[in-house]
């Protein structure tokens, strides 16, 4: 029996790795079923191999993740690159077109309780803003987007007496007082463009000097670095991004033109940080 023991002792580990032929493999299975010692032997032997297959896969499996992480990383980096230039996209299309007064733009008639306006089909927004009781202020514009879409129906507008209605064309000229018909008179007055949003890009490079400074002085850590001088960097880029497609750093609407500068720095700052957690990996 023991001779036949060592036999199958020496044919286990060829039974584990499956090179044996099919009579070799009843011969040892038929032994195992009736001998405990074998029977063990080949469990040991089995947990060896196990160990050592895992020992092996584990630097494959460590750079497998790693490799799907790298994958999620430019996945989201490309991911918010298309997204912040499809919000400088959507920011140029709709940004409004100030078409000046003419003739054919505006008709206005009057009863005793309201002021109707209106408006030509190539005018498609307008907004209005009461200074006082008596006078109302009245701009129009048409978007590049309009050139794309088809053309809706004309625009018209109700303004209640008695109201003194002006004309802004927001275009650096003087504002127009509107008159019964398609009459329009020049009036001493314009509406200038708001300058806020330059103030705040001067002090997002201010920001970003005196931050830049901290970080010399300081030496943190490389994302630390990129978490701290992606703010005003962020907020820089996007100021770029919505109003250089126009041609002209100038804005009539401030609030519309922050809300987009907003959305388009946070962007902005989370794809500076996903390169930094690129440049990270790299090192």
């Amino acid at each position: 029996m023991e001779n036949k023991c060592k036999i199958i002792e020496d044919l286990l580990p060829l039974y584990v790795e499956d090179m044996l032929t099919t009579e070799s493999r009843k011969f040892v299975e038929e032994n195992i079923k009736d001998c405990p010692e074998c029977k063990s032997e080949l469990q040991n032997l089995k947990s060896n191999v196990d160990i050592e297959e895992s020992l092996e896969t584990k630097p494959l499996e460590f750079l497998d993740e790693e490799i799907k992480k790298d994958k999620k990383l430019n996945n989201w980096a490309i991911g918010l690159s298309l997204l912040s230039l499809f919000i400088v996209l959507i920011s140029f299309l709709t940004s409004p077109l100030y078409l000046p007064y003419s003739k054919d733009l505006i008709e206005l008639k009057s009863d005793s309780e309201k002021h109707v306006i209106n408006f030509s089909e190539k005018v498609t927004g307008y907004k209005t803003q009461t200074m006082d009781e008596n006078e109302v202020w009245i701009e129009a514009w048409r978007t590049p987007l309009d050139t794309i879409i088809p053309p809706r129906g004309p625009l018209y507008l109700e303004i209640e007496r008695p109201a003194k209605l002006l004309y802004s064309q927001n275009n650096g000229k003087v504002a127009i007082a509107l008159r019964e018909g398609r009459n329009g008179v020049e009036f001493k007055g314009l509406s200038l463009p708001r300058l806020a949003q330059n103030y705040y890009l001067m002090f997002a490079m201010i920001t970003g000097v005196i931050l830049s400074l901290v970080v010399f002085i300081l030496k943190p850590k490389i994302f630390t670095k990129y978490m701290i001088l992606g703010l005003p960097l962020s907020y820089i880029l996007a100021h770029i991004g919505i109003f250089l497609p126009r041609g002209s750093m100038l804005t009539y609407d401030l609030f519309r033109d922050f809300k987009f500068m907003i959305v388009l720095s946070a962007v902005i700052y989370l794809l500076i940080l996903t390169f930094g957690k690129i440049k990270i990996r790299k090192h």
